[in-house]
Formats: C-alpha cells, sequence, structure tokens
C-alpha cells in the first residue's frame, strides 16, 4: 500500500495532526478495500463504507467541527487517467480548512478531502 499526503492545506489550524487524519484515512480504506480486487459494481458502497468509517472517527476523535468527506475511487490499471481535483471554500481561513489524502493498494486508489468548518456547536 502507498500513502501520498499531497499537503492541500488551506491552514494550519487542523482538527487533528496530519497522522492522525492518516491514520483515520489508512484505517477506513483498508478495512473497505484492501483484501477486493476493483469492482465497478461495488465502488458506491465501497465509497459509502469509506466515508461513514471516517465521518465516524473523526466525530469520536474531534470535537467543535463540522466535516464534509469526499471520496474518490480510481482503478489501478496500466493505463490509469490522470486525475487532478481541487477544492475551495469561502470560510474564516484561520478555523476551517480542507485537507487531501491518496490510499493505495495494487488494485484501487482510494482520493480522500476532509473539509472542516469550525462550529461552536
Amino acid at each position: 500500500m502507498s500513502k501520498t499526503n499531497n499537503h492541500e492545506q488551506l491552514h494550519g489550524n487542523m482538527p487533528l495532526p496530519q497522522s492522525k487524519l492518516t491514520e483515520i484515512i489508512d484505517s477506513a480504506a483498508s478495512s473497505v478495500v484492501a483484501t477486493e480486487g476493483y469492482s465497478h459494481n461495488d465502488t458506491s458502497k465501497w465509497n459509502s463504507q469509506i466515508i461513514a468509517k471516517i465521518l465516524d472517527a473523526l466525530k469520536d476523535e474531534s470535537k467543535g467541527y463540522k466535516f464534509l468527506v469526499h471520496s474518490t475511487l480510481v482503478e489501478v490499471t496500466d493505463h490509469r487517467p490522470g486525475i487532478k481535483s481541487s477544492t475551495g471554500g469561502f470560510w474564516n481561513t484561520e478555523k476551517d480548512g480542507v485537507w487531501n489524502y491518496k490510499w493505495s493498494n495494487d488494485k484501487v486508489d482510494v482520493l480522500v478531502s476532509i473539509a472542516w468548518i469550525h462550529s461552536s456547536v
């Protein structure tokens, strides 16, 4: 498995350390797709499961934030398509932000984006 942190962080006030966010995504992705080959029919289910696991962990680990998690699955082939994704937002740059991460095995790349908005709730 390879891991890529592309450091597209919009500010330094992350709700958790990058190492913890990496651990959460690695755990979610590997528990859902690590032993599976790519199956187009299962991608919606896998994305839903990965997102649910990440959100559950974020809720348990960090208080005072609202989260949005986006997951994209890409089949690993000899001729992978080029994919570049960006996220932007209008928010408080001192408290809110976004972080992108790629988890991979030999069959599937899982591209995850986590956005957080500081909440007083």
